[in-house]
């Protein structure tokens, strides 16, 4: 019910925030653009923090990142990225070898965020760079561990929720190009992203990434 609800509110936030930036941008640029589209992309999370250097193992790992961004151009140079993600994996697993014994700990860990961010485009190319701050809410979150020997798994831990998990404070820097192909833009990004608090209550680690994708944007205002 908290996931359904939070998209119904993220949903109106975003509409409110498009309309609003429509109007005001009509009226104050004559060069304002906007383009509409879903994206999907591809994360490598890795972990930091206190909780992880006492490990004494990495934590990293792949997810996918789906969702939708709008592509305001104020001017040539200027312009704005408001960008919802619907589901954004954030997983990762660390793993560490004592003589035969491979202990290994995963996380499943996926958020709703909401990016907006400042763009800086090149007159006459595609290409564009961005940066802003975002917040997360979470969508799930799991852990796990076993140990393998010679080919045996055995249960250490099973599949349990992770509890009291944060809010994600994050904050990403990018890039991104633009192909026009007349009737919508194929537009390849490349982010890094950095989680600025952790990811449970009290517990000091820390979920961050690069991401890259693709967007597949239709223009409304041109």
């Amino acid at each position: 019910m908290l996931n359904i609800n939070f998209y119904k509110q993220m949903k109106k936030v975003l509409f409110l925030s498009i309309l609003f930036l429509v109007a005001f941008s009509s009226a104050s640029f004559a060069q304002f653009k906007m383009a509409l589209g879903p994206f999907l992309g591809v994360n490598y999370n890795f972990y930091s923090g206190t909780v992880i250097d006492n490990s004494n193992r990495s934590y990293n790992g792949a997810g996918l990142s789906v969702g939708a961004q709008a592509d305001m151009q104020f001017t040539p140079v200027i312009g704005m990225l408001i960008t919802l993600n619907a589901y954004d994996m954030m997983n990762a697993s660390g793993s560490l070898v004592q003589q035969d014994v491979t202990t290994v700990q995963t996380f499943s860990i996926a958020y709703a965020t909401l990016n907006p961010a400042l763009k800086f485009s090149i007159p006459g190319t595609g290409l564009g760079f961005f940066a802003g701050p975002g917040i997360g809410f979470k969508m799930s979150g799991s852990s796990e561990s076993y140990q393998m020997s010679q080919g045996v798994r055995t249960e250490i831990s099973p599949k349990n929720d992770i509890m009291n998990m944060n809010m994600r404070i994050n904050g990403q820097i990018g890039m991104s190009y633009d192909f026009d192909l007349k009737t919508m833009y194929i537009t390849p990004y490349f982010l890094f992203d950095y989680g600025f608090n952790g990811i449970q209550q009290n517990v000091e680690w820390y979920a961050s990434g690069i991401k890259f994708g693709v967007v597949f944007k239709f223009s409304v205002v041109k």
